[in-house]
């Protein structure tokens, strides 16, 4: 499912404009992107958590070639599912 599929199931379910369910996610989306770049995490009750962390620079092998190649330190945001979605899944 991507966005805007996700905003016509919306829409539909709840029986409101399309236009007013995509103001709300991309509110919600925003949010949640400043709250990680401050570096704090979000939780998601009955989906999960995102959380900020940062990766350490690294040396890696290009598979082709053999090469080694530095790879930068960076940020980047892990997910953790909820209890409920992991039950749900299995």
């Amino acid at each position: 499912m991507n966005k805007q599929e996700l905003i016509a199931s919306v829409a539909s379910k709840l029986d409101v404009s399309k236009a007013s369910i995509k103001v709300v996610l991309n509110e919600i989306l925003a949010t949640v992107t400043d709250t990680l770049t401050k570096g704090d995490k979000v939780s998601l009750i009955d989906i999960g958590t995102l959380k900020p962390v940062q990766r350490k620079a690294k040396i890696a092998r290009n598979p082709k070639t053999g090469a080694k190649v530095n790879v930068p330190a960076k940020k980047t945001v892990t997910f953790k599912a909820s209890k409920s979605i992991k039950t749900k899944l299995n």
